[in-house]
């Protein structure tokens, strides 16, 4: 077998496994259509990529020759590849013989990365598009997806779910012309002070086939939260006071909640709390 856009060669052996000498030796090679001359040796005679006169050939003598020839790359898988080849001489009939070569296609896996937004702040969630093709003529098997997170941000979901952990899906097999994608949905974290962007990597690898690597990088805005301001709008408004009155229903907070709503500090978000958000909006 050949894959197709490679080369290979057809080696030609010959005999005279006769007495007597045959006269005027002639070896023509046929090549099918889809297969392109690249080289012979011995050269073939001038003018021909695909003729040999060897004159006279005593009894027992013979050689071989070794052609080069490239498929075409758009071959599709299971082509195949018929050539012949004919030997003559003088006074014998000539002698045809043909070689079948199955074109076994080649996988080109293609993968790019999407991230939304373009900017975010600390507790924003971001998402990611992950988009895989395979644009060869062969089946690409084992086909593997591997996350690498920023440490920055936490795993929320991921549609369709990972084969294993958080970060890894078995495509398995990939047909010529088949694509998907991946949605990843992450949260930013709150200890991101020191950096100014967010770099998610994704890698792409399968059989036979070296791994794909594709990054992308999301800027991250640090500003400082404004306390009160529940819906990060830039204003503290009625709705936050509303919003902040709601949270001082309940018994328990996650981290961004606190750090917006907790007015005085003292690790719960009360009544007081609202009241004061409430304050702060008029006073806006």
């Amino acid at each position: 077998p050949v894959s197709a856009g490679n080369e290979f060669q057809y080696i030609v052996t010959y005999q005279n496994k006769g007495y007597g000498e045959a006269e005027n030796v002639r070896i023509s090679l046929t090549y099918d259509p889809n297969v392109i001359f690249v080289s012979a040796l011995p050269e073939s005679d001038t003018g021909t990529i695909n003729s040999w006169t060897f004159g006279n050939l005593a009894g027992g003598q013979g050689g071989s020759i070794a052609i080069t020839v490239r498929t075409d790359e758009s071959l599709p898988e299971g082509t195949q590849l018929v050539s012949s080849v004919s030997i003559a001489s003088a006074y014998d009939e000539p002698v045809q013989i043909a070689q079948q070569t199955t074109v076994t296609g080649y996988s080109a896996l293609h993968l790019s990365v999407d991230g939304n937004p373009d900017i975010v702040r600390p507790g924003d969630t971001l998402g990611y598009t992950i988009t895989y093709e395979n644009t060869g003529t062969g089946t690409a098997y084992n086909v593997r997806i591997a996350e690498i997170y920023d440490p920055k941000t936490i795993y929320v979901s991921a549609s369709p779910s990972p084969s294993s952990g958080n970060s890894s899906w078995l495509i398995d097999v990939l047909p010529p012309g088949a694509k998907g994608s991946i949605q990843v949905s992450v949260k930013v974290g709150n200890d991101t002070a020191t950096v100014t962007s967010l770099k998610n990597e994704v890698i792409l690898s399968a059989d036979d086939v070296s791994p794909s690597r594709f990054s992308v990088l999301t800027s991250l805005d640090n500003v400082t939260v404004l306390k009160g301001d529940l819906d990060k709008s830039g204003d503290i408004t009625a709705q936050d006071a509303k919003d902040a009155f709601n949270l001082s229903l309940k018994t328990s907070w996650t981290a961004d909640e606190l750090a917006v709503a907790d007015i005085d500090g003292d690790g719960e978000i009360t009544a007081q709390d609202a009241k004061s958000i409430f304050e702060l909006s008029l006073a806006n």
